[in-house]
């Protein structure tokens, strides 16, 4: 599924590059679920962003289902971002004006699919999550569980086969992030997803079948 090969990445800081990854590689098979670990600002992030199609590298190779996304125009990246990828943040990004449901139709409207199927698929997302009694709710009327509940349905709606998680429950207390970890297990198994999941939590981490520890800008057995 994941294939990845040289990836180097450099930003400038203080009008010197500063490497954040540097030959990095990996492979992972499909159905695979991995943690990635490290301290701050080892380059988890930015190797998230990288797989995601939303930072380009300076070097390497990402092959993801047989796809060189390195070498992706920009309109193709958008598109693969849109279909291959699910994306679930430390903060949920959710649009505060819209309601639940809307915000989990918004990836499929963009695909052109019809409002009626994309609010149908949207709404069995939400049950998935347990949250089908609040699709009308906008996010500030629920609480910070119940706003990463509906960003990890808005990822699923487009069936991806790819699920990226940012410290998925950095924000949340303990008791609100074990619900979030074991709904972030159940839907990888039921959606046959590929997952990829950077964290500083050791019982997520820990859940996954394979961990890899970020340092000096590469990817090691922990």
């Amino acid at each position: 599924m994941i294939h990845i090969r040289s990836l180097s990445k450099a930003f400038q800081s203080g009008g010197r590059p500063l490497q954040v990854l540097e030959g990095l590689a990996l492979d992972l098979e499909e159905g695979g679920m991995l943690a990635v670990t490290g301290e701050s600002g080892s380059g988890k992030s930015t190797f998230l962003h990288l797989l995601g199609g939303m930072e380009k590298p300076d070097q390497g190779q990402i092959r993801v289902g047989g796809q060189d996304i390195a070498q992706m125009s920009g309109k193709a990246l958008a598109a693969y971002r849109n279909r291959m990828i699910g994306f679930v943040f430390q903060f949920h990004h959710l649009l505060p004006e819209f309601s639940a449901v809307e915000n989990v139709m918004f990836p499929l409207l963009m695909r052109g699919e019809a409002f009626a199927q994309a609010r149908k698929e949207a709404m069995q997302r939400l049950e998935e999550a347990g949250l089908a009694d609040r699709a009308t709710h906008r996010p500030g009327q629920m609480s910070g569980g119940e706003q990463q509940r509906v960003a990890v349905a808005r990822a699923l709606v487009g069936q991806p086969r790819l699920l990226l998680a940012d410290e998925p429950t950095g924000d949340l207390d303990e008791r609100t992030s074990e619900a979030i970890h074991q709904l972030l297990v159940r839907v990888h198994h039921e959606h046959a997803l590929t997952s990829v999941i950077v964290t500083h939590n050791p019982r997520l981490a820990g859940l996954c079948r394979r961990q890899l520890c970020m340092r000096e800008g590469r990817l090691h057995n922990p």
